[in-house]
């Protein structure tokens, strides 16, 4: 199945199994995002990840590149669906945009909406996620996924894999986030 196609099926998923209930934030321009609102949403994304992470600032002084994707939904009804469009930085500059689409199974309701920001602390890690022609983020090892410790601090056992996930919503830092069966691909915006 094509990215596109797994995207829109997850969309319509979304949308059919959450109609009466809704999907809280999403909006229509969102799923059509302009490059100029996607840097200004990640500005945003980065200023609340710098505020309510714990090293947050540290994390992205060292990152070599950081993709961000400012708002990233997640819907489901018993097949859920996570989508979005962001940036990698490099060096301070929007080096380019991807989009973020996955499917999960298993019993799940609702809708949400969160930052997800993905940190490269080596360039190796970096290069090999710029020369990949679609990324799996679930299935790569080297990929941390940042959780909230005890009294909410970063779990620091993770911080020294080559790719930090972190997932913030409008609280802070979450817990238990999975991304198996996330896929990110480059764009054109």
């Amino acid at each position: 199945m094509k990215r596109s196609d797994m995207k829109v099926l997850a969309i319509s998923l979304a949308c059919l199994l959450l109609g009466p209930i809704g999907i809280t934030g999403l909006k229509q321009e969102s799923l059509a995002a302009s490059a100029q609102e996607i840097n200004a949403w990640t500005q945003t994304a980065l200023s609340d990840f710098r505020a309510k992470v714990p090293q947050g600032s540290k994390v992205l002084q060292d990152a070599k590149g950081i993709l961000v994707f400012p708002h990233l939904y997640n819907a489901g009804f018993v097949v859920g669906g996570k989508f979005a469009d962001g940036e990698l930085i490099i060096n301070n500059r929007v080096s380019g945009y991807y989009n973020l689409v996955g499917l999960s199974w298993g019993f799940q309701i609702g809708g949400q909406r969160q930052s997800l920001i993905i940190a490269f602390m080596t360039n190796d890690a970096l290069q090999r996620f710029r020369s990949s022609a679609g990324w799996d983020l679930g299935g790569d090892a080297t990929v941390a996924v940042v959780d909230v410790g005890t009294q909410g601090t970063v779990d620091t056992r993770s911080l020294n894999k080559p790719v930090l996930a972190f997932a913030v919503d409008q609280k802070g830092l979450m817990a238990g986030v999975s991304l198996k069966g996330t896929k990110i691909t480059r764009i054109t915006k």
